[in-house]
């Protein structure tokens, strides 16, 4: 879905989601773990940069103490069912992690501008790696 001033993406969960709020242990999609994952990505494309350059650009982007960011994210869809996983599934535990149920779905859409080189981040960051705990593993 696109509108002039926002992209709306819609995500499938396809293995438990470990994403948790404040107290580390009650599931919650936040938007900043998700801007979070795509700064990362995108620094670690333009590697190559000078740092001042680095700095500035990715400024333009997500912002920093001087400037907002370009865009903003908004999730709906948020009534996801959680419970209680082993994180470590190829060993027997007593460890338990709250999280969200596999084949659910939830929406992500971005507001502000350069948006669409903000949808090939998020793709590039769900491609080459994942969101919420345990995702590099």
């Amino acid at each position: 879905m696109q509108n002039l001033n926002s992209i709306t993406i819609r995500y499938k969960i396809i293995t438990p989601l470990l994403m948790h709020g404040n107290d580390g242990k009650t599931p919650e999609l936040r938007e900043q773990s998700f801007k979070g994952v795509m700064r990362f990505w995108w620094r670690a494309i333009h590697g190559n940069l000078d740092l001042e350059i680095l700095k500035k650009e990715e400024a333009k982007i997500f912002g920093n103490k001087e400037q907002k960011s370009s865009f903003r994210i908004k999730i709906s869809s948020v009534n996801l069912q959680s419970e209680n996983f082993n994180p470590l599934p190829h060993k027997d535990s007593n460890f338990r992690i709250n999280g969200f149920f596999p084949n659910q779905n939830f929406e992500i859409e971005f507001l502000g501008q350069n948006l669409d080189l903000v949808k090939n981040i998020f793709i590039l960051s769900t491609i080459l790696g994942g969101f919420g705990q345990r995702s590099r593993r």
